[in-house]
């Protein structure tokens, strides 16, 4: 009944692949950690629940532990990156475009750490495929740009952008 135990199996079921007995660890886990007010477990148990829950097609569920972890954690890039793969994967490109000007809005006071800086990168790259799912050329060419000023190694997001410059 320990929920630190729990989260600890749970880490070791997904690794195994053992997502429903993992889901199940997590729920009681999740349930626990509120209870008890340890909220670095709880967002990180939250955060394995959601990629339990993506791995299992129920990417709206997913969704709310995300947001439910942001709310713990609002300056945790990790966390908003998978909100924005998160939301591309069910294809709610505008929520991911969303996300990703909240990623913004936060990098402007916080900015990345330079381990962090793919990271951010490739959410820009997701978010100008979102653009261009969308039909918004411009605003594509505009996150890719972004993309690669972040991490100017990025070739997911300078490839693009030299394709598109040379049309």
């Amino acid at each position: 009944e320990h929920a630190g135990a729990k989260l600890g199996l749970a880490r070791i079921l997904v690794q195994a692949d053992d997502l429903g007995d993992a889901e199940m660890h997590l729920t009681t886990a999740v349930e626990a950690l509120a209870l008890a007010g340890r909220g670095t477990e709880l967002v990180e148990a939250l955060v394995i629940l959601a990629e339990v829950l993506e791995r299992t097609d129920r990417s709206g569920e997913a969704y709310r532990r995300l947001t439910a972890a942001l709310s713990h954690d609002p300056d945790n890039l990790e966390i908003r990156a998978a909100v924005v793969r998160n939301r591309f994967g069910a294809q709610r490109y505008r929520d991911a475009i969303i996300a990703v000007e909240q990623i913004e809005q936060r990098l402007a006071e916080h900015p990345a750490a330079p381990e962090q800086l793919r990271l951010v990168s490739d959410t820009f790259v997701l978010a100008a495929h979102a653009e261009e799912a969308q039909k918004h050329a411009d605003a594509a060419y505009e996150r890719y740009r972004r993309a690669a000023e972040i991490d100017p190694d990025n070739i997911a997001a300078l490839e693009p952008l030299v394709a598109m410059c040379q049309e």
